[in-house]
């Protein structure tokens, strides 16, 4: 019989809410203003008592000023998944406290990028 060890397996990239705080400007052509971050998805099992770190980078089309914060997932009534915010990810099972990013907040010129760490450390118990 295979021994089961408990797992945390932690969807990234999603659960992290790019907050982007570009000033609008209608004149602009829409692909001015995209916002890019690879890679677009972190499945990462990590065990108790495990760090791990991913690195994402973060690319802009335009001047805007980047929030990171990460956030929860939780189950819709639909079965599917939905982002929950800080205040809304009460479940005695949330991770979103295990995650840490550095640099949480910058500023990107047009067309510039920057490389955001992703740290993820679970606890022992």
């Amino acid at each position: 019989m295979r021994a089961v060890r408990p797992l945390l397996t932690i969807l990234v990239a999603v659960c992290l809410l790019l907050a982007a705080n570009a000033p609008h400007n209608s004149a602009r052509a829409a692909g001015d203003r995209t916002l890019t971050v690879e890679p677009a998805l972190i499945l990462a099992d990590v065990m108790p008592g495990q760090t791990q770190t991913y690195s994402l980078t973060v690319k802009s089309g335009e001047a805007m000023k980047i929030d990171i914060a990460p956030q929860g997932l939780g189950q819709a009534a639909d079965g599917g998944f939905q982002i929950l915010p800080a205040d809304q990810d009460a479940s005695a099972y949330t991770a979103r406290g295990y995650i840490k990013v550095a640099p949480r907040s910058f500023n990107l010129n047009a067309g510039g990028s920057k490389e955001v760490k992703v740290t993820i450390d679970v606890p022992k118990d």
